[in-house]
């Protein structure tokens, strides 16, 4: 099974220099995509922009707001201007709320709220590795236990030392 976590930051570095060549090639600076779903005639696509935007608002971390925010509008923008695309993912997305009842069952367990988030969490457990530095309690070169939670090498060490438990 293929992790985000285990492509490092290698893959990511690709990830953004195909997403500039795409833009260049497109047309697409990141404010042309987001006036032009602000400004969209087809109402589906901006409301799901809007929440979109609302969403990414709620992400503590700067970093990752703007590549949700990026990368989500640069995705529905595809799929709203290229007709390509447009049938089909309106077609995927009546499904989806035509299949609503049962959709809302199977996700509830999934759902946190904002302040809940991963990404929240870290920022928040970051600005607590902060706070025990400041006061002495851990070195600077070392993050709290909280914030340790979060780094993917102390993540493996830990799911392995619960899978031997088990």
């Amino acid at each position: 099974m293929a992790d985000i976590i285990a492509w490092g930051d290698k893959h990511k570095k690709l990830i953004k220099i195909a997403d500039g060549w795409l833009r260049k090639k497109m047309g697409a600076s990141v404010t042309v995509v987001h006036k032009d779903l602000q400004n969209c005639g087809n109402p589906v696509f901006s409301r799901i922009a809007e929440y979109l935007n609302y969403a990414a608002n709620q992400v503590k971390e700067d970093y990752q707001k703007r590549m949700m925010l990026d990368y989500g509008e640069l995705f529905l923008w595809i799929l709203y201007k290229d007709t390509a695309y447009r049938d089909p993912a309106l077609w995927v997305l009546y499904q989806l709320l035509k299949n609503s009842d049962v959709l809302i069952k199977e996700i509830e367990p999934y759902v946190k709220e904002p302040d809940d988030w991963y990404v929240n969490a870290w920022h928040d457990s970051k600005k607590h590795s902060k706070e025990q530095q400041a006061e002495g309690k851990i070195p600077k070169t070392v993050k709290s236990f909280d914030e340790s939670i979060f780094t993917p090498p102390e993540q493996s060490k830990r799911l392995q030392k619960y899978n031997k438990k088990k």
